[in-house]
């Protein structure tokens, strides 16, 4: 089946945001693999009792306090790309290091802390240095619509992270168990990818949903006394009422790659 092709004129045919936005959607689904898989391996590798998991996620938190308005002025001194991409290749050696360190016998609580300050730095520092990157490569009546595009590439990894992670387990026989523990305090149902607002105005480009930027003028007073119907008549799109595939469907998607049929005939 033949894929449709973008429209003309979409930010995806622009090769340096093409770039970016693939960076930011790699990045994503490396984020949700480290944000469960720190507190498990603390957990199930090394026993960590329920104070050192909370001293884990502190240590995650603490470069956000501590950098966050030191790195922005820093920042305005230097070159903002270098910034992000050293950034992200330093996470992806995290990363790395972790289970090199099991191999090791290296691992311990104290190599997850400095992981976890590590991350929680480059995502305060070099998280800023990608919004101020975006503004330079795209130009500023299009930058609602990389924001959005940005957004949708972080939210579809929040979702399928996770069905992502479950299809793998699956599909190369690990023994690792999955268990349905419910809904944790603060966790949200479902995902909300397009806002009835934005779906009004949505074309639907049956694989995905082309959503012109929003262009109205600024004089909001008119919208107390004045609304839009069709927003009354449309929901937004969440991971809850579109189709969802299941465990065994995902299998049946990544049986299709080149990479998992090797690693599978292996």
């Amino acid at each position: 089946m033949k894929l449709p092709s973008l429209p003309h004129g979409d930010l995806l045919r622009d090769p340096l945001y093409l770039r970016l936005w693939s960076s930011i959607l790699t990045s994503s689904f490396g984020n949700q693999v480290m944000m469960l898989a720190l507190p498990l391996t603390a957990a199930v590798l090394l026993q960590a009792t329920p104070t050192q998991m909370g001293l884990l996620t502190a240590v995650e938190l603490l470069p956000f306090m501590l950098f966050s308005l030191p790195g922005g002025v820093w920042l305005d001194r230097v070159r903002k790309l270098p910034v992000y991409v050293v950034g992200e290749s330093l996470v992806a050696l995290c990363a790395a290091s972790v289970p090199l360190a099991w191999w090791l016998n290296w691992l311990t609580m104290e190599w997850l802390y400095a992981i976890g300050f590590v991350i929680g730095l480059v995502h305060t520092v070099a998280g800023t240095a990608a919004q101020i990157v975006l503004t330079q490569v795209v130009a500023r009546e299009r930058l609602v619509e990389a924001h959005a595009k940005n957004a949708l590439a972080t939210s579809g990894a929040e979702v399928a992270g996770p069905g992502l992670a479950g299809a793998l387990i699956k599909l190369f026989g690990s023994k690792s168990e999955i268990r349905v523990i419910g809904t944790r305090h603060g966790e949200k149902l479902y995902e909300s990818l397009v806002s009835r607002e934005e779906m009004a105005k949505a074309e639907d480009l049956k694989r995905y949903f082309r959503v012109p930027a929003d262009n109205r003028d600024l004089n909001y007073a008119k919208y107390f006394v004045e609304g839009e119907e069709r927003i009354g008549t449309v929901d937004d799109y969440t991971s809850h009422n579109t189709e969802q595939l299941d465990v065994n469907g995902v299998i049946k998607l990544l049986q299709t790659l080149p990479f998992i049929q090797e690693e599978l005939r292996a």
